[in-house]
C-alpha cells in the first residue's frame, strides 16, 4: 500500500476524518482508526504492535509529510494522464467534455437523468447507473451530431424552398415588366402614329384655309368685276351718240381685256387647278393606302361627292331634246343637264354627231324595268363624252355599251362612265370598248366606279377591239368600295392582228399583267 492511503481501513488520507497522523514509533494512521483503537489515554500501534500514550486523538501530531507525498502523487497523476490524452489524441477522437472539477477526471459520460456531464468516479457515487441513465460520450456525441445535422438538413430545405419562391416571383415580375414594355412601345407607337395624323390633318387644315382665302378673295374680285360691269351697261343705256358710244365702247373693250385676263389667271392658278382637276386622283391614290376602315368610308364619300361637284361644273347642254315618247315616258330638261326619270325601252342615240358635243354629261337617274344603255355612233367622234350614272337599283343585264363601228376613221376618244351609289347591281356585264373595222383608234376610255356592284357577283369590265390596224390606249379603270369580286377588273381582247393594245395596257396599267393566248388582263384595283 502506499502512504497516501490507511493501512487499517485502506482508505485514502483526506483533510478531514481520514487525515493522517504519525505515532511515536514513526508508522501513520488516518484519525478515525486511531480513534477507535484509542483507549484510556493509550493507542497500539497496527503496524509494529507498539504501544503509546497520548492525551488525547488531537495531541497526536499530523504526518504533513504525508499529506504532501499525497498531493504531489494526485497532481503527478492528473500531468501523467494529461500526457496519455495528448499522445493518444492522433489515434482517436478527442471525446471529454472538460475535467471533473470534484474528481479531477475527465467527463466521459452523459447522464440523461440529471442531463450533465460526469466522469467515472461520478458515474459510481453521485450518479450511479441503478438510479440513473448514464450514456457514453461517443453515443451522446453521435446523437447529438445526429440531432443538429437534423436541423441544419431542415435550415436547407427552408432555405431552397424560400430560394424557389423567390425565383418565381423573380419570374412573375420580369413576365410583368416583358408586358409593361411591349404595352408601353405599343402606346408609344400610337402616340407616334396619332402625331403624325395630327400633323396631316394640320398641314390639310393650313391648305383649305389657304385656299378657303383664295377663293374668298376670287368672290369678292367677282363682286367687284360684276359692279364693273353693271356700270358699264349703266353708262350704255345713256349713250345718246356715236360719239359717246365709241367712247363708251373703249373703256368697255379694256375692261373686257381686263376681266378675260383676270379669268385665265384663275384657269392658271395652281392651288386652283389643283383643287379642280387633280385632287381627285390624288385622293384616290391615298384611299388605295388607306386601312382605317372609317378614314376610307370618309374619303369614298368625299370622292363621291367630287365627282359630283366636278360633273356639275362641266359644261352640261344638249343642243336637242332627245328621243320622244317611244323612248321616255318623261324627260324634264334643267339646265345644262338631261334628267331622265323613267326610262321604258332601249335607249339608242343614233349617227347625228350633233345629238352630243365634247363635254357633255348625262345624268341618268330612276327605276326602269330594264336597263339597257346601248350608245352606238356611226363615222363620228365622241371626244370626252362623260355620262354619270347615279343610283340605278333596277335589275341589270348589260349594263352599258359605248361603241364606234366605222369604215375607216371612225375614233372613239376620252370616253368617261362614272358610277356612284349603284349597290346591289347583278352587273354582270360593263363594256366599254370600241369595235373598229380598219383604222379607227381608242384613247383614253375610263371608268369610274365607287361603291358599285353586287356582293358576291362577278362584274366583268371589257376593253375590246376588233379588227386590223386600229388602236388602243390608256385603257384605265378606278374602282373605290365595290361590292362586287372582281378576279378580273381589265380585260382585253386582241383577236385580229391588233398587238398595239398588248402594248398600250402594259404601258398605262398600273396592276399586275399577265399575258394569255386570248389576250391581256390586269389584275388590281386601278
Amino acid at each position: 500500500m502506499g502512504s497516501k492511503e490507511c493501512p487499517t481501513c485502506m482508505d485514502e488520507y483526506d483533510g478531514g476524518d481520514h487525515r493522517v497522523r504519525i505515532l511515536q514509533c514513526g508508522h501513520s494512521q488516518c484519525s478515525s482508526c486511531m480513534l477507535a483503537q484509542f483507549s484510556n489515554g493509550r493507542i497500539t500501534c497496527c503496524t509494529c504492535r507498539a504501544t503509546h500514550t497520548y492525551p488525547s486523538i488531537e495531541s497526536i501530531p499530523i504526518n504533513y509529510i504525508a499529506e504532501k507525498y499525497k498531493e504531489e502523487m494526485e497532481n503527478l497523476k492528473f500531468q501523467h494522464s494529461l500526457l496519455v490524452e495528448r499522445d493518444a489524441a492522433p489515434l482517436t477522437p478527442k471525446l471529454n467534455k472538460g475535467i471533473c472539477e470534484e474528481h479531477a477526471t475527465v467527463k466521459l459520460f452523459w447522464c440523461n437523468t440529471h442531463h450533465e456531464w460526469i466522469c467515472t468516479h461520478c458515474s459510481v457515487t453521485d450518479h450511479p447507473r441503478g438510479e440513473c441513465e448514464i450514456i457514453p460520450i461517443r453515443k451522446q456525441f453521435e446523437k447529438d451530431k445526429d440531432v443538429k445535422k437534423s436541423k441544419i438538413c431542415e435550415e436547407l430545405k427552408n432555405i431552397d424552398d424560400t430560394k424557389n419562391d423567390v425565383k418565381l416571383s423573380i419570374d412573375e415580375v420580369d413576365k410583368q415588366k416583358e408586358e409593361k414594355n411591349k404595352l408601353i412601345m405599343k402606346m408609344k407607337e400610337e402616340i407616334e402614329a396619332l402625331k403624325k395624323q395630327i400633323s396631316q390633318k394640320e398641314n390639310e387644315m393650313s391648305a383649305l384655309h389657304s385656299q378657303h382665302t383664295k377663293l374668298h378673295s376670287v368672290t369678292q374680285e367677282c363682286d367687284q368685276k360684276k359692279t364693273e360691269l353693271e356700270n358699264v351697261l349703266t353708262r350704255f343705256h345713256n349713250v345718246t351718240t356715236f360719239k359717246e358710244l365709241d367712247i363708251e365702247n373703249t373703256k368697255c373693250e379694256s375692261l373686257i381685256n381686263i376681266f378675260v385676263n383676270w379669268t385665265k389667271g384663275l384657269k392658271e392658278d395652281k392651288d386652283l387647278s389643283q383643287l379642280f382637276k387633280t385632287k381627285l386622283p390624288n385622293m384616290l391614290e391615298q384611299l388605295k393606302k388607306t386601312t382605317n376602315s372609317q378614314e376610307k368610308k370618309t374619303m369614298i364619300d368625299a370622292a363621291k361627292k367630287m365627282i359630283q361637284h366636278r360633273l356639275n361644273k362641266t359644261k352640261m347642254f344638249a343642243k336637242k331634246k332627245i328621243g320622244s315618247s317611244n323612248y321616255f315616258s318623261s324627260i324634264e330638261e334643267r339646265q345644262r343637264c338631261i334628267v331622265v326619270n323613267s326610262l321604258q325601252h332601249n335607249l339608242y342615240l343614233g349617227t347625228d354627231s350633233s345629238l352630243l358635243e365634247y363635254d357633255d354629261v348625262m345624268r341618268l337617274t330612276g327605276t326602269p324595268p330594264v336597263i339597257f344603255l346601248k350608245l352606238s355612233y356611226r363615222d363620228i367622234n365622241l371626244g370626252d363624252l362623260h355620262i354619270l350614272l347615279d343610283g340605278l337599283p333596277g335589275q341589270v343585264h348589260q349594263f352599258l355599251e359605248l361603241s364606234t363601228r366605222s369604215s375607216g376613221r371612225g375614233s372613239y376618244k376620252g370616253a368617261r362612265i362614272d358610277q356612284i351609289n349603284n349597290k346591289n347591281q347583278p352587273a354582270e356585264q360593263l363594256y366599254c370598248g370600241g369595235f373598229l373595222n380598219a383604222s379607227g383608234e381608242t384613247e383614253s376610255a375610263a371608268i369610274c366606279q365607287v361603291e358599285a356592284g353586287t356582293p358576291g357577283k362577278t362584274p366583268i369590265v371589257e376593253g375590246v377591239v376588233l379588227g386590223c390596224g386600229g388602236k388602243s390606249a390608256s385603257f384605265w379603270i378606278v374602282t373605290i368600295g365595290q361590292f362586287g369580286t372582281w378576279p378580273y377588273p381589265v380585260i382585253g381582247h386582241v383577236t385580229s392582228g391588233m398587238p398595239e393594245l398588248k402594248a398600250a395596257i402594259k404601258k398605262y396599267g398600273d396592276g399586275d399583267i399577265v399575258f394569255t393566248e386570248t389576250g391581256v388582263v390586269i389584275d388590281g384595283s386601278v
